[in-house]
């Protein structure tokens, strides 16, 4: 083992690929409740006897989409609006999820499945917007946002800058949260070849007191 993977428990590491379900794949960021609960029963009848176990629900759980009169499904792929907590993590879409995601989190545990949910990396632009504060810290979102660090197909979030007092406060608090709600499994996205990134929910995921993938 090398120097750079010494510090990672071994417990911490998923033995096999894992394997599940995910929302994107049929629906991309615009899955609402409805069509979450009859996918989970099917992933729970069909798939889970062949070792499937992961049920993730993707990006847009918590966008604020305008729905047509007499449409299901928005236009637009991204929402305009976000839901955000007074800290300014990510809440479920009060149009997506009337009911928030506690509901579904629960069936699927009632059914012998593991909850799993998207993020992407650093820090919603509306929390920046806002400068709404950092849970368990003094600082504020825009002391750790870089404005300049952007997702090129997702608009939602501003870069973190980890070298900012804060910047790991707001990924622990985050991370955390999920925690709390019963959620399993993170994907974590538009975070590939940034190592910092990943150990910041690396090491949120360490303190959260849950096991997640």
């Amino acid at each position: 083992m090398t120097d750079q993977y010494r510090s990672y428990k071994i417990h911490s590491l998923t033995p096999t690929p894992p394997m599940g379900w995910n929302s994107f794949h049929s629906f991309g960021c615009l899955a609402t409740e409805a069509d979450l609960f009859s996918n989970l029963e099917v992933m729970a009848e069909r798939l889970k006897p062949f070792g499937y176990q992961y049920f993730v629900v993707d990006n847009g759980w918590f966008g604020e989409h305008t729905v047509e009169p007499g449409m299901k499904y928005p236009s637009k792929p991204h929402a305009d609006d976000v839901n955000l907590d007074e800290y300014g993590r990510y809440q479920p879409s009060k149009v997506n999820f009337p009911h928030g995601l506690k509901p579904l989190i629960d069936r699927t545990h009632e059914l012998g499945l593991k909850f799993g949910i998207h993020i992407m990396r650093g820090i919603p632009r509306k929390a920046v917007q806002l400068n709404l504060p950092i849970y368990g810290s003094r600082y504020r979102a825009a002391d750790i946002a870089n404005i300049h660090d952007t997702c090129e197909w997702c608009h939602y979030n501003y870069g973190i800058d980890l070298d900012k007092p804060g910047a790991q406060d707001f990924y622990d608090a985050f991370i955390c949260m999920l925690a709390e709600w019963g959620v399993d499994f993170i994907k974590a996205d538009d975070i590939c070849g940034r190592p910092r990134e990943i150990e910041a929910v690396a090491a949120a995921i360490e303190r959260c007191g849950r096991d997640i993938v």
